[in-house]
């Protein structure tokens, strides 16, 4: 599916949702589960290979291979290469290992269409010679008439005998499928870089009479600054394991998410911080050894040749691997015979540990407590200086239940409910209470995940739960307990906002939905005000004002954002870029705002054609578009929300030029979305870093907001469309919207 129709898709369901409303717990709650206490197998993904597909191929020459080696050391391992692809004599194979990187063909490989078309010459040539008999014996004209008939037949034969053969060359391409490559990939992902390793032996062939692939890996090179203003969006594209790495472990931006390395228990051993955020990823998806020919060091030799490999493409990068079921292929059939979940649990952690064990042997470290593991190409980083038996391990989830009083809680955990009315839980904690007292300990106990009771109460934004529970003499001491993923209640409804505020679930699709977030729904704010002992909504407006409230709704962690949104250090890119776009336009505003000057193209975009074809001619329009620049950047220094009616506050107050553009069909949007884009444009993350190199003292005084970098929201909060980093203008000159759909027409 391409990109655009990718999209498409999304949008209409995301539309769809936004008809029905906000998100809710219910609706959540089961996809929560599943991903934070769930590891289920990857599915396979058939594909083609890349023309630009990187491949390292090695060939096997140990005639004993597949017996087992109990010293896994790459040293014992017989490998040499072939760099034509043919098969390699008995003096290559006597010569020391090597491994040849970037071919570009697998070895073995032969030119069937080539072998082919020598033997239609060659029957070609026997044709002609008989034809020429035939002329000697035979008149001019009954020669040309039986030339045309033997013709005729002879293509008749020809064909069929091409028939055979292809039918029979796709046989054999059927019978030499055993590693066939999982990349389905579009030109389209300039950014990405598939990596594969094969090795193959040369003392067996295939079916194809190819040296036989005994042993196959398959990684992507990442190129995270190429496409980190769409991050999450473009890596949910490729495949379920490039999906799954963003969402887990980075932000929108590619950055590592702060509670990996800012909570005390979340951040595991705390080796990984910030430098995970720069640099390429190498994502190892894949390795298969045939069962004959394990235990010989073959997959740490792929390995080892694959970080060799992205060491010569690129200058830093980090590998990651997620190890749990990276065999998938080779315990399919066992896994699939197990109808029992348990026995698969115990088949998964089995497997689990095995790729755990290799990884770490190799210098991979865990990152924070998550599933992943990660590999510094740079020999100096901390990582290498932990022993793999010093590397953090989650631990064990011990198989504990509530008490089955307060059972029906349980099922928040077990399954997903939507569409499934919960039952009262309310009157669940009523009933315990009767029967058991507040002293009794089954209010303190946890579940197989580790969640108490105001866990799970606060998981489905229960406010009415939340109050009940804390009001009694345990509720204070339940605040303090954390689940198994080190996580207290309000973490985990604070983990569970920020997956409804930045993803959504569609299918087997991962949407990205940061953009269209309005803020959390009542329930979650109640929640939110209890569990940080806040009292309730008219104590926090009554002791704090309505702006606390606010920012409590729209995410704010600084406590300055305005309206509860807008923070200090997106307001301050939003006046920098007013100013400057200001002074830059009003220094030359007869040639800067020339419609036809393409460099200006993203500041006219969100015009009407109208109004460009207008600007063209009238002076005294020009004259107002570039006022608005100044008066939003006024109306944001005055601490106040650039919306509508606060600009034209400001607007009012000036000469009538402005008012001029107004009239003639220009709007304050369409200013405001070119100064945000400006602003996204020069931002450190997602555009050339400009801002932060003019500004960066100014900007390192003004405090972090889970907020910043958030134009998207902060655009639609102001009652605008919802501001990205895509094209504005076809190749045509059609305005585009946020989604690449046509709005308008300058034809």
């Amino acid at each position: 599916m391409s990109k655009a129709s990718r999209r498409e898709l999304c949008r209409n369901l995301l539309s769809e949702w936004s008809d029905k409303g906000q998100n809710t717990a219910i609706h959540f709650d089961g996809t929560y589960w599943q991903a934070v206490h769930s590891h289920s197998p990857s599915p396979n993904h058939d594909g083609d290979e890349l023309p630009n597909q990187t491949r390292t191929s090695l060939e096997s020459g140990d005639d004993d291979a597949g017996a087992p080696n109990e010293d896994n050391s790459p040293e014992n391992v017989d490998v040499g290469t072939e760099e034509t692809g043919k098969r390699i004599d008995a003096e290559e194979k006597q010569e020391a290992d090597s491994i040849l990187i970037g071919e570009d063909s697998e070895p073995g490989e032969y030119d069937e269409e080539g072998e082919s078309n020598g033997d239609d010459e060659t029957d070609q040539d026997v044709e002609d010679d008989e034809d020429e008999d035939e002329d000697e014996d035979e008149d001019e004209d009954e020669d040309e008439d039986e030339d045309e008939d033997e013709d005729e037949e002879e293509d008749d034969d020809e064909d069929e005998d091409e028939d055979e053969d292809d039918e029979e060359d796709d046989d054999e391409n059927e019978d030499c499928s055993e590693y066939d490559d999982d990349y389905d990939f579009d030109f389209e992902f300039e950014w990405l870089e598939p990596i594969d390793i094969t090795i193959t032996s040369t003392a067996n062939m295939d079916g194809c009479g190819k040296p036989k692939t005994i042993a196959h890996c398959q990684a992507k090179l990442i190129r995270r600054d190429q496409m980190r203003d769409d991050f999450y969006e473009e890596m949910e594209q490729p495949s379920i394991e490039t999906s799954k790495l963003a969402f887990d472990l980075f932000d929108r931006y590619g950055r590592l998410r702060p509670e990996f390395t800012t909570h005390p228990i979340i951040k595991g051993n705390g080796i990984w911080d910030q430098e995970l955020d720069q640099g390429d990823i190498l994502l190892i998806e894949k390795i298969i050894v045939n069962p004959d020919y394990r235990r010989q060091g073959l997959g740490r030799r792929m390995v080892g040749s694959l970080l060799t490999l992205a060491q010569l493409e690129t200058w830093s990068f980090f590998a990651f691997v997620w190890p749990s079921m990276l065999r998938i292929d080779d315990i399919e059939s066992e896994w699939n015979s197990l109808q029992d979940d348990a026995a698969r649990n115990r088949m998964e952690k089995r497997e689990s540990d095995r790729a755990v064990v290799f990884y770490r042997s190799l210098g991979f470290r865990r990152v924070a407590s998550t599933d992943w593991f990660a590999m510094a190409s740079n020999d100096d980083h901390p990582s290498h200086q932990l022993a793999s038996t010093e590397d953090y391990n989650p631990p064990e989830a011990p198989s504990s239940a509530l008490d089955p009083l307060l059972g029906p809680f349980q099922q928040i955990g077990d399954r997903a409910l939507s569409g499934v009315e919960y039952p009262d839980f309310l009157g669940v904690l009523d009933n315990c209470m009767q029967q058991k007292g507040s002293v009794d300990a089954c209010w303190t106990i946890q579940d197989k995940n580790g969640n108490t009771v105001l866990h799970l109460a606060a998981s489905i934004f229960s406010a009415a739960c939340v109050e009940w529970i804390l009001k009694q003499d345990f509720g204070t001491r339940l605040l303090q307990l954390r689940n198994h993923r080190g996580e207290t209640p309000l973490e985990l409804l604070e983990f569970i906002l920020e997956k409804l505020r930045t993803q959504k679930r569609i299918n087997a699709f991962t949407a990205h939905v940061s953009d269209r977030f309005m803020g959390h729904n009542d329930s979650a704010v109640d929640c939110l005000i209890l569990l940080k002992g806040l009292g309730s909504v008219e104590s926090v407006v009554r002791s704090q004002g309505r702006d606390a409230l606010q920012r409590i709704a729209g995410g704010c962690t600084c406590g300055q954002c305005l309206g509860g949104f807008l923070s200090p250090r997106v307001s301050h890119a939003l006046v920098c870029q007013a100013q400057l776009g200001y002074d830059r336009y009003n220094d030359d505003i007869d040639l800067c705002l020339d419609p036809k000057m393409v460099v200006h193209e993203d500041d006219l975009g969100y015009l009407p054609s109208r109004v460009l074809d207008n600007l063209r001619t009238n002076k005294s329009m020009r004259q107002g578009f570039v006022n608005l620049w100044q008066y939003i950047g006024t109306c944001l220094e005055a601490g106040k929300v650039p919306h509508k009616a606060n600009v034209l506050d400001v607007v009012h107050e000036w000469p009538p030029v402005t008012k001029n553009f107004l009239q003639r069909g220009g709007t304050v949007e369409s200013v405001f979305l070119a100064i945000c884009r400006r602003a996204m444009s020069a931002d450190e993350w997602m555009g050339d870093g400009q801002h932060q190199e003019l500004f960066g003292d100014e900007i390192s005084k003004l405090p972090e907001c889970r907020n910043d970098g958030e134009f998207g929201f902060v655009s639609g909060m102001c009652g605008y469309r919802r501001i990205s980093l895509r094209p504005t203008i076809d190749g045509m000159g059609n305005t585009l919207d946020e989604e690449g759909n046509m709005v308008d027409s300058l034809l």
